[in-house]
């Protein structure tokens, strides 16, 4: 945001290298700004909001984390270049309203360009010194920003400014997550279909060697079927892929790992053996970082059709951001303990665009902990607003239908061995079992850190399958993380 600081080094120098006129002016811009802070507080936001956006976009010294300043790069992905007669406030002006309408109106390939020239512009007006014409273009952005919804608004000052004041994203920050989840929210969902726009010219995906595998979506046709799926219903399902000695050697993993028991009697901070749970318990999720170091999980890690079809859906190189396993347990669970264990309606937004990969290890239906979603609730505009208003918060099934077709609410009954791809996005929940407890693997694919919840890190051991690192040599970006962090 422009600061009393900031508003004092343009002083600086206009009365340094200023004219009389120039210093008429910057007594006006700070005029105008008192009376907007006292009128409308919301223009100032918004004004400085877009100064912000194009100093962390164009120039070079802006303090930004380097996976956001690599992400948004301009030059590095687009080429796009301004004419001549609009390298002046007016052109700035013009092409910043224009790339905000634009993506209010779900035009986002055409937002990013009209964006990227105002970036150039306001690079070519810093490096020549143009520090007044600038300025008039930000004063003049005033009067007009007022007027735009005001989710775009809160989009800009939120989220990319705050990823920028934050430094380093390779750790969790609440208050960047709660702003995500709010841009989100506001946007209902346009936003992450923005940023995924923009990843996608800065990291484009590389399908031209796929490689057979574990899903088998080398044949054209199904990747045609596969990516129609994951955009129309937001979910994909893939046949038996397991063998049942598979599904048993990976139900044993869930046995010798530690992990966090949640139920009435369950401390949720504390490492414990699956051996020492309590009749009563909910559920029991394995822990990440032994799980990851399991020579059965890098087994399955090591097949490259997972990353595949990660690229095919996020259009980027994907990035591996969870690997998780956790039981689910038929249990007197109150409704509050069923919202701790996902049993109620929700969505969710730990990454910006992602795809989840449930490798079911148990048969699982109505009764015995089914995967639940409202088929297309993912795309922009398909949630209720009045419904994200509320924040990130479970709802019951009773609202839900009041919104959705009951044709959209699908159950997804899956045999054992079996794998259901599904964006999470979409309102979801899972089923409370009653007859038999659940077991689920599940690996995540996100399509950029940038803006990722930075929930932490894996860190692999010394025994790494040859398999699963040669994975790693293979395709280092993917899985950058495990050493990384994000």
């Amino acid at each position: 945001m422009l600061s009393q600081d900031s508003i004092e080094k343009l002083a600086n120098h206009l009365r340094a290298e200023g004219t009389p006129e120039s210093h008429a002016l910057l007594t006006q811009i700070q005029t105008e700004l008192e009376q907007d802070a006292r009128r409308q507080e919301l223009s100032v936001q918004a004004v400085n909001s877009v100064l912000n956006l194009l100093v962390q976009f164009g120039h070079p010294e802006a303090k930004v984390g380097d996976t956001l300043r690599d992400l948004l790069n301009v030059q590095s992905w687009s080429s796009v270049m301004p004419s001549e007669e609009d390298i002046n406030a007016t052109g700035l002006v013009a092409k910043v309203l224009y790339a905000l309408e634009a993506y209010h109106e779900h035009q986002f390939d055409a937002s990013i360009d009209a964006l990227a020239e105002a970036v150039q512009i306001f690079r070519i007006l810093w490096e020549e010194d143009q520090i007044v014409e600038a300025r008039v273009a930000m004063t003049e952005l005033t009067k007009h920003l007022g007027r735009l919804p005001p989710h775009i608004l809160e989009i800009l000052s939120q989220q990319i400014t705050d990823a920028a004041s934050t430094g380093a994203l390779n750790t969790y920050r609440e208050r960047s997550h709660l702003r995500r989840i709010s841009c989100f929210t506001m946007s209902n969902g346009a936003y992450n279909h923005f940023v995924n726009r923009i990843a996608r010219r800065k990291r484009p995906a590389e399908l031209s060697a796929a490689k057979a595998g574990f899903l088998e979506l080398t044949d054209t046709r199904e990747q045609i079927q596969f990516k129609r799926a994951m955009s129309f219903s937001g979910y994909h399902l893939f046949g038996p892929r397991l063998s049942d000695d598979q599904c048993e050697r990976l139900r044993a993993v869930s046995y010798r790992v530690k992990g966090y028991p949640t139920g009435p009697e369950a401390d949720s901070k504390t490492l414990v053996e699956y051996h020492s749970l309590k009749k009563t318990t909910d559920g029991f999720w394995c822990d990440s970082n032994e799980l990851i170091n399991q020579p059965e999980i890098q087994e399955l890690l090591a097949d490259p059709s997972f990353e595949h079809a990660a690229r095919l859906y996020l259009g980027t190189e994907p990035y591996l951001v969870g690997v998780n396993m956790w039981w689910s347990f038929p249990s007197n669970a109150t409704a509050e303990r069923r919202s701790e264990m996902a049993q109620h309606f929700h969505f969710d937004a730990d990454f910006n665009h992602f795809i989840n990969f449930f490798v079911h290890l148990t048969d699982t239906d109505a009764d015995s902990g089914a995967h639940v979603f409202v088929s297309g609730s993912h795309r922009p505009g398909n949630k209720p607003q009045d419904l994200l208003n509320r924040g990130y918060v479970r709802i019951s099934d009773n609202e839900l239908a009041e919104y959705h077709e009951p044709q959209k609410f699908t159950v997804a009954s899956v045999k054992a061995g079996s794998v259901l791809a599904g964006d999470t996005r979409c309102w979801h929940r899972g089923s409370h079992p009653t007859t038999h407890a659940r077991l689920m693997l599940e690996f995540v694919f996100a399509d950029t850190l940038a803006t990722s919840c930075g929930k932490g890190r894996y860190t692999l051991g010394t025994k790494v399958s040859p398999a699963f690192r040669q994975r790693i040599e293979e395709s280092p970006a993917v899985y950058q993380c495990q050493t990384l962090g994000w």
